[in-house]
């Protein structure tokens, strides 16, 4: 496999291990579209976060604090998932792609900065894997 044509992409060989650290995805204005949804959790995550210290000097004021937990509880779920859209944002303007085999799978690592997840595919399932620039192929 020839990668001295794309300077982007770096190999890492360590054994029978190889790691392909592939560019930034070429996405155009479409990273817009990250900052957009940034921007909507900030806005989301300042709305609930005027809430929660009322509410929680409220938990703490109360004498018997039942439905105050509940409402905090909710209040916090409802701050997390308004977290979840920046993660996509920040995924589509700054994100990263990893292409790992390791020990008989093949692995792809998605992250921005420190956070990412991985999907793991079986060795079976794959016929061949070829990196190229601007393409894909399966087959």
């Amino acid at each position: 496999m020839e990668l001295a044509v794309i300077p982007e992409i770096r190999v890492e060989t360590v054994g029978d291990e190889v790691t392909y650290w592939l560019p930034v995805r070429p996405l155009g204005k479409i990273r817009w579209f990250g900052l957009i949804l940034v921007g909507f959790s900030v806005l989301w995550v300042s709305g609930v976060g005027r809430m929660l210290p009322d509410m929680v000097r409220q938990l703490s004021n109360s004498k018997q604090p039942g439905f105050e937990y509940f409402i905090v509880a909710f209040l916090l779920a409802f701050l997390a998932g308004g977290c979840i859209p920046a993660g996509f944002g920040f995924l589509a303007m700054f994100g990263r792609c990893r292409v790992m085999w390791r020990d008989g799978r093949l692995t792809i690592s998605d992250s921005v900065g420190l956070l990412g997840w991985r999907r793991r595919m079986p060795r079976g399932a794959i016929r061949k894997f070829a990196v190229t620039a601007g393409a894909s192929s399966n087959g």
